[in-house]
């Protein structure tokens, strides 16, 4: 390890820009993915704002300085499975072309009727109402 601190004891801080990790990132990609396997039930807005997590996590897996630490690598282990997850949630074909991540450019398979509905009015895409 590079140092005495632990990468889950690291915040991800917006203001200073700097890169760190803390578990809460990992979790609530886990919870969100959860959620999203049961059936999401917001809007597409609401979609965007909860996956910002995900963006955090790509940051902190391309900082070359916590890629030292002993544990990025369960950290990265822990992030491809929930990612594995998440991947099989899209359609296999559209998608958002106006997003960055692959997060964000998928498109759920099938999720509440508001998720949907924005999807339909948004992406003229329609998927499955749960």
């Amino acid at each position: 390890m590079a140092s005495g601190v632990k990468l889950d004891d690291a915040v991800y801080n917006y203001d200073s820009k700097r890169p760190s990790l803390n578990e809460e990132n990992r979790e609530k990609m886990e919870i969100f993915v959860s959620e999203y396997e049961e059936s999401y039930q917001w809007t597409i807005f609401e979609y965007d704002n909860e996956i910002r997590a995900r963006e955090k996590i790509e940051l902190l897996l391309k900082s070359p300085e916590l890629r030292n630490y002993n544990e990025f690598q369960k950290f990265k282990k822990d992030i491809d499975a929930i990612d594995l997850k998440f991947k099989n949630l899209f359609i296999s074909d559209g998608g958002r072309k106006n997003k960055k991540y692959w997060w964000s450019y998928g498109i759920l398979k099938y999720a509440g009727k508001d998720y949907a509905n924005d999807i339909f009015q948004e992406y003229d895409i329609q998927i499955k109402i749960i």
